[in-house]
């Protein structure tokens, strides 16, 4: 028992000293401020509108009419992302998607889009969503896996997102959510403008387990030699 005693405690310092050897762990953040420029005049979003694209309830924020028969790249409205995140060096994002939900006041709509934009690279990538099938009716759309840009910490910080949409009549749209969901191996800390604290980043307990189970095993394969010592020696 003190040879698995001191096994155990001997993992549970190595645990300690070296807390980010598997973490892993996810969160979502929100925009902290934005513009609509779908009409003659740009229009900042209120902290009200930032508010009401938080959670998917009755609050939505209602564009102007888009422009008809192609996209229009003045056109769109814009949501900024700012955080104060910090990737550790050996941590890497593991997955990065954007989801938005909204409604159209007909069924006019051609097509939407959004333009993701990479801080450290300086670019802006273009993500198709498709269109909502029913009027007045709230549809998800989500992005495919974004990681392979939007994979720093200067990238979480700066993130800009634009939507857009071009109709073949008159079409409004009213946004209910927009939002960022973060999936990450390594040590992630900060917070996301606009979202909660981040959780903590995974957990220990796989490592204990495992780490236990091997103590276990080095215990019996200890007294397994024992054993077979002291048989040598009755032999003898």
């Amino acid at each position: 028992m003190r040879v698995f005693a001191r096994s155990f405690f001997l993992s549970i310092i190595f645990i300690l000293l070296f807390p980010t050897t598997i973490l892993a762990g996810s969160t979502s953040y929100f925009p902290s401020s934005g513009s609509d420029v779908t009409g003659d005049s740009p229009a900042y979003l209120s902290s009200t509108d930032i508010t009401q694209i938080t959670s998917t309830d009755a609050n939505k924020i209602t564009t102007s009419d888009w422009p008809d028969g192609s996209y229009n790249e003045g056109k769109y409205v814009e949501f900024n992302f700012t955080g104060s995140f910090n990737l550790a060096a050996d941590a890497r994002i593991t997955s990065f998607k954007v989801t938005i939900v909204y409604q159209t006041s007909n069924t006019n709509l051609a097509d939407s889009k959004l333009k993701v934009y990479e801080k450290d690279n300086n670019l802006w990538h273009e993500e198709s969503l498709g269109k909502p099938t029913q009027a007045n009716v709230d549809t998800t759309f989500t992005t495919r896996d974004l990681s392979s840009f939007i994979n720093t910490a200067e990238d979480l910080n700066n993130l800009i997102i634009r939507f857009y949409a071009y109709d073949n009549s008159t079409t409004s749209t009213s946004i209910n959510l927009v939002k960022a969901d973060i999936a990450y191996e390594g040590a992630l800390t900060g917070v996301g403008g606009g979202s909660a604290q981040l959780p903590a980043a995974g957990s220990h307990f796989s490592l204990i387990i495992f780490l236990s189970g091997l103590t276990l095993l080095s215990v019996g394969i200890f007294y397994q030699r024992k054993l077979i010592l002291q048989k040598n020696k009755v032999s003898l």
